[in-house]
């Protein structure tokens, strides 16, 4: 199965999330960007693949309990992002900034995944909640709206979700998740 696993972002933030993707939708104008639905953005921490065979996706969820003693994580919003670059974007996103302990927990996380046989991760960990991802990069780029001041919110969640793909989009589903004790 396609999985990832993820810190849950409270309804508050999706909600200031989704405002600011309307305010984006409308700057493109156009097909070309496959937004994505604001009841699934999430903070991802780790994509595991697409061959995540259901005995290690058990493993994974087991794992994850060991992360409820962490204290929730204070986070915020920052403002458009785009990947690789907002100049020609593939990927359009919120930056989002935290503690130190936001790093941690990826690291922590991606040695208890390697823990299980699964390849440690191939880039460094970029706190960002994806908006929409370009399909047709021949599209001029419009200018992301302004964003305004940071926007604070908590989390205190991880999950694992398995990711299936269609042409209306991806839809996940939480496999097992742990909630943070502070």
């Amino acid at each position: 199965m396609r999985a990832f696993v993820a810190l849950c972002v409270p309804e508050g933030a999706k909600g200031t999330a989704r405002e600011f993707q309307d305010r984006w939708r409308s700057a493109w104008g156009r097909s070309g960007v496959s937004w994505t639905r604001p009841e699934e953005f999430h903070l991802t921490l780790r994509f595991l693949g697409d061959a995540v065979e259901p005995r290690v996706a058990e493993a994974i969820g087991r794992r994850l309990l060991e992360f409820e003693s962490r204290p929730s994580l204070p986070c915020r919003l920052e403002g458009p992002l785009g990947f690789p670059s907002l100049r020609r974007p593939t990927i359009l996103a919120l930056d989002v900034s935290g503690p130190p302990d936001l790093l941690a927990l990826a690291d922590q996380l991606d040695a208890a995944l390697h823990g299980l046989g699964l390849e440690r991760r191939d880039k460094p960990f970029r706190p960002h909640l994806t908006l929409g991802r370009v399909r047709d990069r021949r599209l001029a780029t419009p200018e992301p709206p302004s964003f305004g001041a940071p926007v604070p919110f908590t989390v205190a969640r991880i999950a694992l979700f398995r990711s299936e793909l269609s042409p209306a989009g991806s839809r996940y589903e939480e496999l097992a998740a742990a909630e943070f004790s502070g």
